[in-house]
């Protein structure tokens, strides 16, 4: 009898042992569940504007990807590209999201969903994914110069002229990104930089008649008529027929009079 009570008792013992393992396991990975979700909800309170990119956001490298959604993904960006010709943005914006969301390394879903967003004048979506691929790829022109697009359809004029410097010391053969950034000097009050840059992209492009247009403004602007004139004329030996070149110059012409 007594060896009886003992093992019902050493049962016993076992048993509150092993309920008081359980429950605390269980408190412990409710406590878990608790955390992540309180973690989840501060998360969830960052605003839209809010748009560093963190270590977590960063494009991964395609190694960290599995081959299978890698295949995947690049056959929904294919059926993107194809909606892209046939101008359907609206379908390729999707298939390059379902793409990403297979295989976010892929960066050409990234740098093709960015280039949408900046024709679409959605300029905050636009940056966000340029500022990523520009992590991945740091040196690569055309990210360097959408992205300071972005950031002047956003006002971001000092961030614009920095992002845009940084393209032209890639590449500085492209007039256009010259000109672009001497329209972001003379916005910021830098006209004589403004200038500049403008010669600097008829240098690369000298038949383009709005860069000399632009330059004239700017002059006239500034009250520096005689160079103003010179560059007017320049403009009308590539166009005579030019019509604003034609205003401007009889209005210079009137100024001199009067004067």
């Amino acid at each position: 009898m007594l060896q009886f009570v003992i093992i019902v008792l050493c049962a016993l013992l076992i048993l509150a042992i092993f309920s008081r393992r359980w429950y605390l396991t269980e408190k412990g990975q409710m406590f878990g569940k608790m955390v992540f979700k309180k973690g989840m909800r501060l998360s969830n309170r960052m605003t839209k504007d809010d748009l560093e990119v963190t270590v977590k956001e960063m494009i991964p490298t395609a190694g960290e990807v599995d081959p299978k959604m890698t295949f995947k993904a690049k056959n929904l960006y294919r059926k993107g590209e194809v909606a892209l010709k046939k101008d359907n943005a609206k379908d390729a914006e999707k298939l390059f999201i379902q793409a990403l969301a297979l295989d976010p390394s892929h960066i050409e879903s990234h740098a093709q969903l960015a280039l949408i967003y900046l024709k679409q004048q959605q300029p905050a979506k636009a940056e966000l994914l340029y500022r990523k691929l520009i992590l991945a790829i740091p040196d690569e022109v055309i990210y360097l110069s959408n992205l300071a697009l972005a950031l002047y359809q956003q006002g971001k004029l000092e961030e614009a002229k920095e992002y845009y410097e940084k393209a032209i010391e890639v590449d500085g053969s492209r007039a256009g990104r010259h000109f672009s950034l001497a329209q972001i000097f003379y916005e910021l009050g830098e006209v004589e930089k403004a200038v500049q840059k403008v010669d600097n992209a008829i240098v690369q492009d000298d038949r383009n008649t709005s860069y000399y247009l632009t330059k004239a403004h700017w002059l006239v602007e500034q009250g520096i008529t005689s160079e103003a004139k010179l560059v007017i004329q320049k403009t009308l030996e590539i166009e005579p027929h030019n019509v604003e070149a034609k205003a401007i110059l009889r209005d210079l012409e009137a100024l001199k009079q009067d004067v």
